[in-house]
């Protein structure tokens, strides 16, 4: 029996004779029609029989001898060594095979919304019905309504879906299968997933564009005491704190909000996990570079309020350069309420005491003003009268003196 099994196997491999299984989708030529059906050639000495019930009812009629068709196998060999095939099962079992194909591929397919229902939207493709689940739809989009304790019933939050979801019907959906159960008819399609694995190759191709050093616009996604997150075409990064200003940032949501386009450098790139360190304050020179050599210990300047505090005032006297006139500087007495007297963006004269351009500070003066001024002047005076004589004047030596008298007729020893 062994060797009548193995003389069999050798026959098929040899001849080529070919072998299905229920469920597969092939091509046959016809070699007969009767009433009954069709009997069709699917291959060396592999033939199958195509019962009348099963033909295709727009082309029954149509089929002749010698004729190529489609077939789905809907079991295996009959009492006469014949398979049994169905036309008409053929198309939406290919769009099954489709589907499954899709899911195992991961490959996106598009779908016509038909309906919808509190729970998502029910969608076609090619004949075969499918659900989207709500969850499953654009992210961005606002299609949930959340019940945060107002007095809505259910049947209330559920029309409300409802009548967001209704203008999606008759649009088209590019989504991804992540469920398919062919012997219940039912597929699950996600818009989400498609959107999310789109935008990683575009973001993969974005990143990998990016250099350090580019400036670019990006858009706030979310502000934090620690700093705000950007997004850059799909890449994500983040702007510290410590990067927005040369200034010390007192507040973060005074530098930008949530929907803001802002301009920012590329400081660093996470190739790890695809993300961006952006900075602002990198774009621009540190105006504390130039602060030694532009001002001096002494230097009488003007300074615009730029803050009110307690203990005094917060001057800026160049854009970025900034210090403080403590209230013990300032010719008031010690009790007074500086937002009395003063208001942000009001310019005072002031006298420089202390440069400490390491720790980008600077303390002011009111009163040492005039012993500043004073000592200006005096070493302007003493600079002056240290002045030599012109190298046109002659100074006279006492021989030249003697000398001059005796010409004049003088005699110098007899005074």
């Amino acid at each position: 029996m062994n060797n009548l099994y193995a003389v069999i196997d050798k026959h098929i491999k040899t001849n080529n004779i070919p072998f299905y299984k229920k469920g597969d989708i092939v091509y046959g030529t016809i070699k007969s029609i009767s009433n009954n059906g069709v009997i069709v050639n699917l291959g060396n000495y592999v033939d199958g029989f195509v019962p009348k019930t099963e033909l295709d009812d727009m082309t029954v009629n149509d089929l002749k001898v010698g004729d190529r068709i489609r077939l789905f196998i809907i079991s295996g060999e009959n009492e006469y060594g014949e398979y049994v095939l169905s036309q008409k099962r053929t198309t939406p079992a290919l769009r099954w095979n489709l589907l499954e194909e899709a899911k195992s591929s991961g490959s996106p397919v598009v779908v016509t919304v038909t309906d919808v229902n509190a729970g998502g939207v029910i969608v076609n493709i090619d004949g075969v019905n499918g659900f989207v689940p709500i969850s499953q739809l654009d992210p961005n989009k606002s299609y949930r309504v959340e019940n945060t304790g107002t007095t809505m019933s259910k049947e209330q939050l559920a029309m409300e879906i409802i009548a967001r979801l209704t203008d999606l019907i008759g649009s088209k959906l590019m989504v991804k299968v992540i469920d398919v159960d062919r012997k219940n008819s039912k597929v699950i399609f996600s818009e989400k997933a498609y959107l999310t694995s789109h935008d990683s190759a575009e973001k993969m191709e974005t990143y990998n564009r990016l250099n350090v050093g580019d400036i670019v616009e990006a858009k706030v996604t979310a502000v934090t005491n620690y700093g705000i997150f950007l997004n850059y075409n799909g890449v994500d990064g983040l702007l510290h704190v410590s990067e927005i200003s040369w200034d010390k940032v007192e507040s973060v949501t005074d530098y930008a909000k949530v929907g803001d386009i802002i301009k920012v450098k590329i400081l660093a790139k996470d190739d790890e996990n695809k993300r961006l360190g952006f900075s602002i304050k990198q774009m621009h020179k540190d105006p504390w570079l130039d602060v030694v050599t532009k001002y001096k210990v002494g230097n009488i300047v003007k300074g615009k309020i730029i803050s009110i505090e307690d203990y005094g005032l917060g001057l800026e006297i160049s854009e970025g350069v900034t210090g403080i006139l403590h209230r013990n500087e300032m010719n008031i007495p010690l009790s007074t309420n500086l937002a009395d007297i003063y208001q942000v963006g009001d310019e005072l004269e002031i006298a420089i005491i202390t440069i400490a351009p390491n720790e980008r500070k600077m303390g002011f003066s009111v009163k040492k003003i005039e012993q500043y001024r004073g000592k200006a002047i005096t070493k302007r005076k003493s600079v002056k009268s240290k002045k030599k004589l012109p190298s046109s004047r002659k100074a006279y030596t006492k021989i030249d003196i003697a000398s001059a008298l005796e010409k004049a007729g003088l005699n110098i020893e007899n005074k």
